[in-house]
């Protein structure tokens, strides 16, 4: 996710002092004069804030396309304190890394102790892990009577 919009964006980030009522959204009530929650813009740039911030603190670099899930995968794998792939580490079996906006697993012991193998160069040693995307790109199921196929 790239802090992006179709247009009229600025470069300056709203003043949050904005959000000054706490709760939950409401659709309100015209009969009883209740207006509806309106969340501005400093709502959606907060929250497209926080998501941002997951994204770029696993290591993935903002783009417009599905990130948080890797960026949360990426977080429940890490490999130390680095989660991007880097040629100097030593990466055991079953360890995970973060390469060119893929989780990879290392099936191989990889690294300067033995062969360095660039993650997505040699599936015998390196195999992708699918994304959400990937996933449900290839789901073909069947509920009752009712068939779904990407």
């Amino acid at each position: 996710m790239k802090r992006a919009f179709t247009s009229d964006a600025v470069v300056t980030a709203p003043d949050y002092s904005d959000l000054v009522s706490d709760g939950y959204a409401t659709a309100g009530n015209p009969q009883l004069g209740v207006p509806a929650t309106l969340p501005g813009a400093a709502w959606f740039n907060l929250t497209q804030e926080e998501i941002v911030r997951v994204i770029e603190a696993m290591g993935l670099t903002p783009a417009n396309a599905p990130q948080l899930l890797a960026a949360l995968i990426a977080g429940r794998f890490p490999l130390g304190p680095h989660y991007a792939y880097d040629a100097d580490t030593d990466y055991p079996v079953n360890a995970i890394a973060l390469y060119s906006n893929k989780l990879y697993i290392c099936l191989t012991a990889n690294g300067p102790g033995s062969t360095v193998v660039t993650p997505g160069t040699d599936s015998s040693v390196w195999d992708q892990i699918p994304s959400l995307a990937d996933i449900v790109s290839n789901i073909n199921c069947r509920i009752g009577s009712l068939e779904i196929s990407q």
